[in-house]
C-alpha cells in the first residue's frame, strides 16, 4: 500500500530524516517543502495524505498553525511535530498538540519509529472506519474479536494510540472502557490477552520509558519528569523506575548520558 507523506522542514533536516523514515515503509510517497505556505499548497493537492512531518518553527514562523491549515484539507492526515526541548513547555500547552505525535531534538530512531507507529496506527484505523467496517472497532463484537487476527491488529493500534495520547493524565481502566464503548470487566480481561500483561503494568512501563528518554535528552529536574510523565509524586515515581530498571532515575541519567 502506497503512503503519502509531507515533509515540512529545514532542507537539510528533511534529507536525513527521509533516509531513515523510508526504511519503515514499503511504498512512501513523499512531497517534501521548506516552508508553510508550499506545506498547505501541497496538502490541497495531495491525494488521501496520512502522515505530515512539520517543524514546529516552520516559516514563517508557526507550525502549529501550518499543520491546522493542512488539516482543513487532509481531516485524516496524522501531524508529527519536529520539536526542540526548549519549545516543548510552551507546546504542550497549545490546542491540537497533545493529540499529535512529536519528534524532540536530538532525533533518535527509536523516537521516530514510536512516533510513526503511534500516528500510522490511528491513520490506518481511520480509513477502515471509511470503508465502513464499523463491526470491527473495539468492543463491538467480542467473539469475532476474539477469533479475528485481522481485527486485534486494528484493535491493538487503537488502544495503543489511545495510551500514547493520555498517558500522562490521569487514566484508567474505566477511561479506556468508555473510549472504546464497553464494559470495565471486558477490556481488563481483552487488554491482558491483546499485550500479555494488564492495564497497569502497561501503564507503568509506558511512563517509564518515557521517563527515560527525558532524563537523557532534557534537563528538567526529576520530579518534573515524574509529573510530566503521569505519575503523582516524586517518591512513588523513583519506586516504580527502580522496579523497572534496577537503578534510581538521577542514577540512570548519571550513566546513561556519560555513555552517550
Amino acid at each position: 500500500m502506497k503512503v503519502h507523506m509531507l515533509m515540512a522542514g529545514e532542507k537539510q533536516e528533511c534529507k536525513e530524516l527521509l533516509k531513515s523514515i523510508n526504511l519503515m515503509f514499503e511504498e512512501p510517497a513523499w512531497e517534501v517543502v521548506h516552508d508553510g505556505k508550499h506545506a498547505v499548497k501541497a496538502a490541497s493537492r495531495m491525494e488521501d495524505l496520512a502522515l505530515a512531518f512539520v517543524d514546529v518553527r516552520l516559516p514563517p514562523g508557526d507550525g502549529i498553525r501550518i499543520a491546522g491549515e493542512i488539516l482543513r484539507y487532509q481531516k485524516d492526515c496524522q501531524i508529527i511535530y519536529l520539536v526542540n526541548y526548549e519549545d516543548f513547555g510552551t507546546l504542550m500547552k497549545s490546542p491540537g498538540f497533545h493529540t499529535a505525535g512529536y519528534l524532540l531534538r536530538p532525533f533518535s530512531r527509536t523516537g521516530m519509529e514510536a512516533a510513526v507507529q503511534k500516528v500510522c496506527g490511528r491513520w490506518a484505523f481511520l480509513q477502515k472506519m471509511k470503508e465502513g467496517n464499523k463491526d470491527r472497532t473495539p468492543g463491538s463484537d467480542e467473539n469475532d474479536l476474539r477469533g479475528n487476527e485481522k481485527s486485534r491488529e486494528w484493535e491493538q493500534a487503537e488502544v495503543v494510540s489511545y495510551l500514547a495520547e493520555h498517558f500522562r493524565q490521569e487514566i484508567t481502566l474505566e477511561d479506556l472502557a468508555d473510549e472504546f464503548k464497553t464494559s470495565r470487566t471486558y477490556v481488563c480481561k481483552r487488554f491482558k490477552q491483546l499485550f500479555g500483561e494488564n492495564f497497569s503494568s502497561y501503564l507503568k512501563r509506558l511512563r517509564v520509558e518515557d521517563a527515560k528518554r527525558l532524563l537523557l535528552e532534557s534537563q528538567q529536574e526529576v520530579r518534573d519528569i515524574a509529573f510530566e510523565t503521569g505519575f503523582q509524586n516524586a517518591a512513588y515515581f523513583t519506586k516504580v523506575f527502580r522496579e523497572q530498571t534496577e537503578t534510581t532515575p538521577s542514577e540512570y541519567r548519571k550513566r546513561y548520558r556519560n555513555n552517550q
